[in-house]
């Protein structure tokens, strides 16, 4: 199992000298903001206690700058030995089939493809009594931003980690019709059971489903699988694949690229996660600097995975996510475009 192979550390780590313990995660928090300040004061102080048991000193933890844009864990900024390190606690509870969240398998990416300058470098990695925590180091430079060198390096930049040898453990994304469109369903029973008085929007939906079938990839390409704008940092040498470092990898599979074209060309993830959806032409940009193989396969895939993204959205949005409602119009209106029914 990769847990096994990672030796992903658990528990807490025996009483070192000079290290004091912590009361348990979760006594004491009262509910109130006050009380939620409070919980998350002693997690931060929880996870520095024992990295400093492993011989890992993460700074005072008021001086910890919580970093913005993900949704699943929270991450934050500090300085060790001089150096800037994230610190990520994962909250692996929060997940789905199309993001999962699993703090061994973004290690095991780290320590794997780290050297190659395509992921932070591992720093250490431990399960806690606050949960899975993951230390790094930090990488210099912003998210990538709009514009044609930084379409091409994002396009260079998959291409690259697709000519990696995947972990042999990761999960299996094939890209056929099948699996895309059990998954979509799958999310459209969950919105179902979350608001079920929606079902005039789901049925709209639904009757945009996709016609044809889609063979899977016989490829098993190594696969970021959340390769969205706010997890690609770009290096001061902007414009390079290697200037490019890819962030975020608890999503991570092996299978057909055309899985990490749709969720970068998602106009959802674009707007949730980037400048706001690409126009037609940046995607053509995109696509072109693509292997050709992979351009080929996306147009004929696109459809699935509008339909797939918009079923995602619109679960979320009834979740009570409000800013996936204009990410399931945005989806809803490239897969009415895709099948030509504008």
């Amino acid at each position: 199992m990769v847990k096994e192979r990672l030796r992903f550390s658990a528990g807490c780590p025996p009483p070192v000298k000079g290290v004091r313990a912590l009361p348990a995660i979760g006594q004491g928090a009262s509910g109130t903001i006050a009380g939620e300040i409070a919980e998350d004061v002693k997690i931060r102080r929880t996870i520095a206690w024992e990295a400093a048991a492993r011989g890992l000193a993460l700074g005072p933890v008021e001086l910890w700058r919580e970093m913005g844009g993900g949704r699943a864990n929270r991450v934050w900024r500090t300085e060790a030995a001089g150096r800037g390190v994230i610190v990520k606690h994962v909250r692996e509870h929060r997940a789905s089939s199309l993001f999962p969240n699993e703090a061994a398998v973004e290690a095991g990416v780290l320590a794997h493809l780290g050297p190659a300058g395509l992921a932070p470098k591992l720093l250490a990695s431990w399960r806690g009594e606050a949960g899975p925590v993951l230390v790094m180091a930090a990488v210099p430079g912003k998210p990538l931003s709009r514009g044609e060198r930084a379409i091409k390096a994002a396009a260079a930049t998959l291409s690259r980690l697709w000519r990696q040898k995947p972990l042999p453990d990761l999960r299996r994304r094939t890209g056929g019709s099948e699996e895309i469109l059990a998954e979509a369903h799958g999310f459209l029973a969950a919105w179902a059971r979350v608001a079920p008085a929606e079902g005039l929007r789901r049925i709209a939906l639904e009757r945009l489903a996709p016609p044809g079938s889609l063979p899977p990839s016989p490829r098993l390409a190594f696969l970021h699988g959340d390769p969205v704008p706010a997890n690609m940092i770009a290096s001061p040498r902007r414009g390079s694949s290697r200037g490019v470092v890819l962030i975020d990898w608890q999503c991570a599979a092996a299978g057909d690229p055309v899985e990490d074209v749709a969720l970068f060309l998602s106009p959802a993830m674009q707007r949730l996660y980037g400048d706001g959806p690409l126009s037609r032409a940046e995607e053509a940009r995109f696509l072109a600097a693509l292997p050709e193989d992979v351009s080929r396969r996306y147009g004929r895939a696109a459809p699935f995975h509008a339909f797939r993204m918009a079923a995602y959205c619109g679960w979320r949005a009834a979740l009570g996510e409000t800013d996936y409602e204009a990410g399931l119009r945005l989806e809803q209106s490239r897969l009415a475009a895709l099948s030509g029914r504008t």
